[in-house]
């Protein structure tokens, strides 16, 4: 695992206190937006940043030498009558973060969310939704995470509810809803934020390519363990994978090849297939093959060429497998 630079925004908040100790404990180094007067609520070890997190201009220029940006900001104990706050504070803080992050070249922007669309609370969900769009609409290589509701002190009411969660998801019309609005407690949650700032690669597989999709973060994990493994790297953060399946005598699959959408433009996919099919280990060998639906000059550049013979290959293909593995996790 390589130690990421965080930023963290909401440092001093709900999540942010859990999540700061976990990211510290396995050595990333954490800078943490405190309002003015807050920062001794910045757990220890992180340093401590003061600015306003609806204001990037009082924050932004502290972000570097940063790679990834976690924004936690949003209204406390949120309930219908916030509505108008969803907007001001979690819509606002969450556009401020991604405009300050882009600026700042950060590699990875994690952003927690919320489950939608919902049956309640639509004024939440609906800023945190059009939240995501504009992160979207500023190209960066984002996480999305969307838990429904965080149980832990303070957030307690919801197990009233659990009996209700466990009937409805043994009732196949109210199965996925139930599982997609389900209630996690804030060590998971603090958990999974940690997972989504060290994870990349699945990340991006799970959440942002076409092929991938949904895939599981154990099959990630097996498949990188049993592959030749590349990555490209801006300093310490990541920013481009791709992986070779091979016998190192007479085969190849190239597979899993990206750059994230912050780094495209300049040349760097090239880049790493000249590194990918030049390996020396790789050196001699019969036949390379690989998939793809849309990047075909890229690989032409390495001497690539589609399939002389298509009608000789065969293939199994379960398209579902993700889903299946999914579901019964």
């Amino acid at each position: 695992m390589t130690p990421r630079r965080v930023f963290v925004a909401g440092a001093t908040g709900y999540l942010g206190r859990a999540a700061i100790p976990l990211l510290l404990e396995r050595g990333h180094a954490v800078r943490a937006l405190a309002r003015p007067g807050s920062e001794g609520r910045v757990p220890r070890g992180a340093e401590p940043v003061t600015g306003e997190a609806l204001v990037r201009q009082s924050y932004e220029s502290q972000i570097a030498p940063s790679d990834t940006y976690l924004q936690l900001v949003g209204v406390a104990h949120p309930s219908p009558s916030k509505a108008e706050l969803f907007r001001t504070v979690d819509l606002a803080s969450a556009k401020a973060s991604a405009e300050a992050a882009r600026n700042a070249g950060v590699a990875h922007f994690v952003y927690v969310s919320v489950a939608h669309p919902a049956p309640a609370m639509r004024a939440y969900w609906e800023a945190r939704a059009d939240a995501e769009a504009f992160i979207e609409g500023r190209g960066l290589n984002a996480t999305i995470l969307r838990p429904w509701y965080v149980l832990g002190p303070g957030h307690l009411w919801p197990y009233l509810l659990l009996p209700g969660y466990w009937i409805a998801e043994r009732l196949p019309g109210t199965r996925a809803t139930a599982r997609r609005l389900g209630l996690v407690t804030l060590s998971e949650m603090a958990a999974a934020v940690v997972h989504a700032v060290e994870n990349l690669v699945h990340e991006f597989l799970s959440q942002r390519s076409y092929w991938a999709a949904g895939i599981p973060r154990d099959v990630v994990e097996r498949s990188i363990e049993r592959s030749l493994c590349f990555g490209v790297y801006e300093g310490d953060a990541q920013v481009g994978f791709a992986r070779v399946v091979t016998d190192y005598a007479t085969f190849a699959y190239l597979a899993d090849v990206f750059v994230l959408e912050s780094h495209r433009g300049r040349g760097i996919a090239t880049w790493l297939m000249e590194a990918v099919v030049g390996y020396p280990d790789l050196q001699g060998l019969r036949r390379w093959i690989l998939m793809t639906r849309d990047a075909h000059g890229l690989y032409a550049k390495s001497g690539f060429r589609p399939i002389e013979k298509p009608a000789n290959c065969m293939e199994i293909v379960d398209r579902e497998v993700y889903r299946r593995t999914r579901s019964t996790s």
